[in-house]
């Protein structure tokens, strides 16, 4: 695993944890990482490391870039937006993560159903990061339309 994710993610939930644990946020970590390995092409761990560093190039469009990047983490990591969210809101649970930063993780992961139009400026731009790569370069598209329909 990758070192600037692993900090990245504890100093994530330290900032908002009532209790913060390594141990516990470890052990979430390494949950959400499995998630992402089994069997996948696109929607695995390096389409979070990509849109969490597309986050970053534009955080200073976030309003609660913390929500932003928690939602990012978990919103593909089970097999609906859906099953996300609620994966998400209950490890937010188990971190002792306030009820109402979890509530707002669960909307915006459930913006990436891409079914409506995003709302808040949060919803937007995760929803743009989420499809950022419609933009990129040929090659980088053509890998991603490749995958994608494995």
């Amino acid at each position: 695993m990758n070192l600037k994710l692993f900090v990245d993610f504890h100093s994530l939930i330290n900032r908002h944890s009532k209790k913060s644990s390594i141990i516990r946020s470890s052990s979430v970590l390494l949950n959400l990482m499995n998630c992402y390995i089994d069997n996948r092409y696109y929607h695995n761990i390096n389409h979070i490391i990509y849109c969490l560093e597309k986050l970053e190039a534009f955080k200073q469009l976030a309003d609660c870039y913390d929500e932003i990047a928690f939602a990012l983490w978990f919103h593909d990591s089970r097999a609906s937006e859906i099953e996300s969210a609620e994966y998400a809101v209950e490890m937010c649970k188990q971190l002792s993560i306030p009820e109402d930063f979890g509530n707002a993780v669960y909307d915006l992961i459930l913006a990436t159903q891409h079914k409506d139009v995003p709302k808040s400026n949060d919803e937007k731009l995760l929803c743009d990061i989420d499809l950022l790569i419609l933009a990129e370069q040929q090659d980088e598209f053509n890998a991603y339309e490749k995958n994608i329909r494995k």
